[in-house]
């Protein structure tokens, strides 16, 4: 039989990812809610340190409705997906978009050549997105300041 050795202490770690600061409320509540319940159960101290680094990344509806209008005059219909499931990823953006309404954009990348995602150590960019990519910014910056100033924004 082996011996069993229960250490004194024990530190837990992790992440949560959510699709609004809603859903952040409501998981902090419920980690806090259910350490309680195991502490008491138990009779363990459970201490909870939640914290918040990244926000969601929101998109907003008239930069988003804007950018997706644009994209399909430049690349055709066909070419544009607007209803991509939310990623769970952490974004820096999500901060900017916190401070100014805006959109954050996907190029598409993959082709045969080119099938392994972002993060993963086979990551080969497709530069042959770069220039359409490029230019597709270049657009939605020139219609968004023609409509800023015509006072459309």
């Amino acid at each position: 039989m082996g011996v069993s050795v229960v250490p004194e202490t024990v530190k837990l770690t992790g992440t949560t990812r959510c699709a609004s600061p809603e859903d952040q409320d409501v998981l902090e509540r419920r980690i806090g809610e259910i350490c309680a319940g195991v502490g008491a159960a138990t009779g363990a101290e459970i201490m909870v340190e939640y914290r918040r680094v990244y926000p969601p990344l929101l998109n907003h509806e008239a930069q988003t409705d804007a950018a997706v209008a644009i994209a399909r005059e430049f690349f055709g219909d066909e070419a544009v997906c607007d209803n991509m499931p939310g990623a769970m990823g952490a974004e820096d953006f999500s901060f900017f978009l916190q401070k100014v309404p805006g959109c954050y954009l996907r190029a598409g990348l993959r082709d045969a050549q080119h099938t392994s995602n972002l993060h993963a150590p086979t990551f080969d960019y497709n530069d042959r997105t770069l220039g359409p990519t490029a230019a597709l910014l270049a657009e939605i910056a020139e219609k968004r300041l023609e409509a800023l100033a015509k006072g459309a924004c």
